[in-house]
């Protein structure tokens, strides 16, 4: 992982597995792209992620144990987690980068640490792309 400066943005850029390239960039919004492919904006996030877990989540008869598939920036779990009823939360994500990315200060702030409240597996490599 390096840190670059552009200006007055910070760029972290990390490769984890040959096929994906993190760069979270800082500036006035947060933002992190995955292969050049914007994955959020911190000025717009919450939208797309409250309109992906709340209809499931109301639309569930049990809420108890919840499984995300992918998420590993921790914005759908931060969802989730606002159900009382939700009792155990497991993430599943390719990339374990991804995860220690979003628990640092600047994505954690974003998503109400609620990466420190799941449980996540991340998938072997091989077994993603076999």
């Amino acid at each position: 992982m390096h840190l670059v400066t552009q200006g007055n943005a910070r760029r972290t850029s990390a490769h984890t597995f040959s096929f994906q390239n993190i760069v979270l960039l800082e500036a006035k919004d947060v933002r992190m792209y995955l292969d050049k492919q914007l994955q959020f904006s911190s000025l717009d996030e919450r939208f797309y992620h409250e309109a992906l877990v709340h209809p499931a989540m109301t639309m569930s008869p049990s809420r108890r144990n919840v499984l995300i598939l992918g998420g590993g920036d921790g914005f759908a779990a931060r969802e989730v987690l606002k159900y009382k009823d939700v009792k155990s939360v497991d993430l599943v994500e390719l990339d374990p980068k991804i995860n220690k990315i979003a628990k640092r200060k600047t994505i954690s702030r974003l998503n109400d640490r609620s990466l420190y409240y799941v449980k996540y597996y991340h998938l072997d490599q091989k077994e993603a792309v076999g």
